[in-house]
């Protein structure tokens, strides 16, 4: 019993990797048919050139981690203008130092 199933993984390894062998042949003749080995001339040379350039550019170019932090608001000073209304609503422009709040009134920190 031992035997047998030892013989059918082998046999069913065997035929994957004949399988898998056999398609990548046909993927390489397939792909030469529709898209031949061609050189190219000197404007896509040029094109590819830049392409190059800009991807190494964009590449070496790291945003810094800690240039803007979302959600965290700007300190302000006391008596600057720390919010905005637009209608019924109110939006934060800064935050108001420490002992100090926005008047919701005014729009200042006081």
């Amino acid at each position: 019993m031992d035997s047998y199933r030892v013989c059918s993984l082998a046999l069913i390894c065997a035929a994957f990797i004949f399988n898998t062998f056999c398609r990548g042949v046909e993927l390489d003749s397939r792909s030469l048919q529709h898209f031949p080995q061609q050189e190219y001339n000197s404007n896509e040379k040029e094109l590819i050139h830049a392409l190059q350039g800009v991807l190494e550019k964009l590449k070496n170019n790291r945003f810094p981690l800690y240039g803007k932090k979302h959600g965290q608001l700007p300190m302000c000073e006391a008596g600057d203008q720390c919010a905005l209304r637009k209608g019924a609503r109110i939006g934060k422009l800064c935050d108001c130092p420490y002992r100090i709040s926005c008047n919701s009134f005014l729009l200042r920190c006081l």
